[in-house]
């Protein structure tokens, strides 16, 4: 979300690893407070700093429509370039899909139960849009 110019700070990805049979995400340092450490969840209603800063959030957000998607390629583990050459976003959807299943599957199975019909009904949904056929 870096890419979308948000007058806030977003995360970033900056590598994935196999770490001890799991995967993480690197990311750059966000500085600041999360709102859970300044907000507890027993209070029946939020703090005007708080419903403030969500609501410039949510604004922001409706503000700065995305546009260009292929600022967000790279997370999916792909580079422009290439989605320059392939016909259709759904196309690469699937086809960092079917990456991503390959070496993360086992993790994933552990995880979602009946992972693999999960996907496989994901699959065939994005290969039904337009620009997949």
């Amino acid at each position: 979300m870096v890419c979308l110019g948000l007058p806030f700070a977003t995360p970033s990805i900056t590598a994935v690893q196999s770490v001890d049979g799991g995967t993480v995400s690197i990311e750059r340092f966000l500085s600041g407070t999360p709102m859970k450490v300044l907000v507890s969840e027993s209070e029946k209603t939020l703090p005007q700093f708080a419903t403030d800063a969500i609501i410039s959030v949510l604004s922001a957000l409706r503000d700065n429509p995305v546009g260009d998607t292929d600022c967000f390629l790279p997370i999916l583990g792909i580079e422009p370039s290439h989605a320059a050459t392939t016909a259709g976003h759904s196309r690469i959807l699937v086809e960092v899909a079917q990456s991503k299943v390959e070496r993360y599957g086992n993790q994933l199975r552990r995880s979602v139960r009946d992972f693999d019909w999960v996907y496989e009904q994901t699959v065939r949904q994005v290969s039904h849009l337009a620009d997949c056929e």
